[in-house]
């Protein structure tokens, strides 16, 4: 016997990449606003659990750049320490082909084994950064805490609906509120064609 509907089982991902990044992500930004890191600060970046997977490829020339970062632990984790985001703002062609910061950094960060860790592996992926001034820092998250359906708040889903509703250039941020508003009484609503009218 359930008392939920499937739909409650949805994850919702915080980053614009794929799903195996976040854990990684997750404690690359920690790490970032925990420290207030620059891209100035760090001299190397070791990752950890992701070579020879889904997302550890090496930072390069590519046919299509934007795919290539949406699958690329590097790129990924040099972006979020410049911008402290992943969204679809850092993965337009245009935007990967002018940020040459991000792209020096991810050619440089190493995919490693995890014998290079120096000890137990403390979960399925790891970040190690090396900071100029000698400080090292190392993150982690577990899967399951990222990616499970109450990782998120309510108030980040409204904020990551709003952001990628206004970057479609459809809505301005005002109509995004207003849709926002429309979707949290959506049960109030008797007719769901008017309601699509007076939305889009």
């Amino acid at each position: 016997p359930r008392d939920d509907y499937e739909i409650e089982q949805i994850s919702y991902k915080r980053f614009a990449c794929c799903g195996a990044s976040h854990p990684l992500l997750e404690g690359v930004l920690a790490l970032v606003l925990e420290n207030d890191l620059k891209l100035d600060d760090v001299a190397q970046i070791d990752v950890y659990g992701v070579r020879g997977g889904l997302i550890g490829t090496p930072w390069r020339d590519a046919e299509n750049p934007h795919v290539l970062a949406q699958f690329c632990a590097p790129y990924e984790v040099a972006s979020v320490i410049k911008n402290r985001r992943f969204g679809p703002a850092e993965i337009t062609d245009q935007r990967i082909a002018e940020d040459r910061e991000v792209d020096a950094l991810a050619r440089r960060t190493k995919l490693c084994h995890w014998t290079d860790w120096g000890g137990p592996r403390p979960a399925q992926q790891a970040v190690r950064i090396l900071l100029k001034d000698g400080r090292k820092l190392e993150a982690w998250r577990e899967r399951d805490q990222v990616l499970h359906p109450d990782a998120n708040s309510y108030d980040q889903l409204v904020e990551k609906f709003k952001y990628n509703a206004t970057f479609s250039g459809l809505v301005d941020e005002e109509q995004a509120d207003k849709l926002v508003r429309a979707i949290e009484n959506l049960d109030k609503c008797e007719n769901i064609g008017a309601f699509v009218e007076q939305s889009l």
